[in-house]
Parts: C-alpha cells; structure tokens; sequence
C-alpha cells in the first residue's frame, strides 16, 4: 500500500505563491517566480465552427477576461488555507 501523503504537502501554495500574472501573447500563467503554473485554453472551442464559432477578436476578448477572473480569484486566495488568510 503506498504511504499516506497529508493533503497540505500536495497544496501547491507550498511551490507556488501570489501573485500571478498572466501573459496574454502565451496564453498561460505564472507564479512570482515566472513559473509556468498553467495555460489558458479553449481557443478551438471558441472559435471552431462546430462550437462557439466566434470571431478571433471577441475570442481573444472571452479568453482573456475568463483569465483575468481565474488570475483575481488565485490572487485573493492562494494559500489561505495554509497560510492562515491573506
């Protein structure tokens, strides 16, 4: 049976801390180190014609303000659990 690992030493707010930014021209996010913590996706489902089948500029508009709003929530409450609150 393999060994028991206690949640917080899976909680990446032990690797990666605030804040985080994202960088549009890649997509993705980073921690305050410029680690890669993520990429934004979803661009062929905005896009694709069997989908959403938007245009690109109000595709880039949706990717980025859903980016913004994962970037504001991570930035608020990171490793509040713990931390013990920011």
């Amino acid at each position: 049976m393999p060994a028991q690992i206690e949640p917080a030493e899976l909680h990446w707010s032990c690797v990666h801390r605030r804040p985080f930014i994202y960088d549009r021209r890649g997509q993705w996010v980073t921690d305050s180190d410029g680690v890669r913590v993520f990429d934004i996706r979803g661009w062929g489902y905005l896009t694709g014609g069997a989908a959403l089948a938007m245009s690109a500029e109000k595709a880039a508009e949706v990717q980025d303000a859903i980016a913004a709003e994962v970037v504001r929530i991570l930035n608020k409450h990171w490793g509040d659990a713990i931390e013990g609150g920011a």
